[in-house]
């Protein structure tokens, strides 16, 4: 009973169910009390800190409730569960914009794997490597290891890492300006998404959009973006953030300013209450782009440099490299708009 609510409590995280998650975790980890069952217990502390961490922006806290659950994994000598510990504390790690650190729990759990010849957690630490070299500016290695991922993702049917390696590899290519290779992708990520359903629909989306807009389909763009709105939970703050992103590409590629501003600044407001800095300043770079759209080259400017600012603080040297690259595009896309 005891892994079937953490089971449980971990589909409701991923499908933006909070109160739920907490009720089951709470039954279960009194269930690993009275049982003495330090495993049980591990497990559902490592999903409460996730859960806490999306939806609280409790990401510091979380970090270290996972640190000590690990340490509990050591000490009953469980591999698997030391290398789940690494890659959720991976995982927000990198939302806070600790790359170095993300690297190394990466590094860890990579080892392990090779102990224990699991090529799952290889693919699914992988695909997190190639995100962090991406953001250090090794540019080629992340298009790599991402492409290497996808491959064992794929074998192992790993669908919620899956998801998530394709709309990276769909951003890879919109920073290369290839919108056709990036929808690609991201039509083969959004099938996979809908049987999980919860952020990754919306955020695959979200990309989608981007594309879409990119290549001059703002209708179906919007289409898109109010599709992506359906069905989402009310608890999940993160995908109303996603789904304004969206909702705020298209209506700069419509032309509608007001809507615009209104949807980016509610979406940057909702990021910045989850203590989420990489994607705060991921959104503050597409505001830029869609102010950028609408002609309005020194909001734009500004928006860039407050990203730049933020990306800074992480020594997130390949995201300052596109921030200077679109600083430097802002005049030519102005007399475009």
């Amino acid at each position: 009973r005891g892994s079937a609510l953490v089971e449980l409590a971990d589909i409701d995280q991923r499908q933006g169910r909070p109160a739920d998650g907490r009720r089951r975790l709470a039954e279960a980890a009194e269930l690993a009390d009275d049982n003495g069952d330090m495993l049980l217990g591990v497990r559902a502390a490592f999903v409460l800190a996730s859960l806490r961490a999306e939806f609280d922006g409790a990401l510091d806290e979380s970090v270290e409730d996972l640190r000590r659950s690990v340490a509990i994994a050591e000490e009953i000598d469980d591999r698997s569960l030391r290398t789940e510990g690494h890659l959720r504390i991976a995982a927000l790690l990198f939302n806070l914009g600790r790359l170095a650190e993300v690297e190394e729990q990466l590094g860890r759990c990579l080892a392990l794997a090779g102990e224990m010849g699991s090529h799952r957690v290889e693919a699914e630490a992988t695909s997190w490597l190639s995100v962090v070299k991406y953001y250090q500016g090794e540019f080629a290695e992340a298009e790599r290891l991402g492409l290497q991922a996808a491959e064992w993702l794929e074998r192992t049917s790993d669908s919620y890492f899956q998801v998530q390696n394709l709309v990276y590899l769909a951003r890879y290519a919109l920073d290369e300006d290839d919108s056709k290779l990036a929808e690609d992708r991201l039509r083969d990520a959004i099938p996979i998404a809908l049987g999980i359903e919860g952020w990754v629909v919306v955020e695959s989306y979200r990309f989608l959009v981007e594309a879409l807009v990119r290549e001059g389909q703002a209708s179906d763009a919007r289409e898109l973006a109010d599709f992506a709105a359906r069905g989402i939970s009310e608890e999940d703050p993160y995908a109303h953030a996603s789904v304004l992103l969206a909702r705020g590409t298209v209506s700069a590629a419509e032309g509608h300013a007001t809507d615009t501003r209104n949807a980016f600044t509610e979406a940057l407001g909702l990021l910045e209450s989850l203590h989420m800095p990489v994607d705060t300043a991921e959104a503050r770079v597409a505001f830029a782009g869609a102010l950028a759209r609408l002609g309005e080259v020194d909001d734009a400017r500004v928006e860039l440099q407050r990203a730049r600012g933020l990306f800074e603080a992480m020594g997130a040297a390949g995201a300052l490299v596109r921030i200077e690259r679109e600083l430097d595009r802002l005049p030519e896309r102005a007399g475009a708009g």
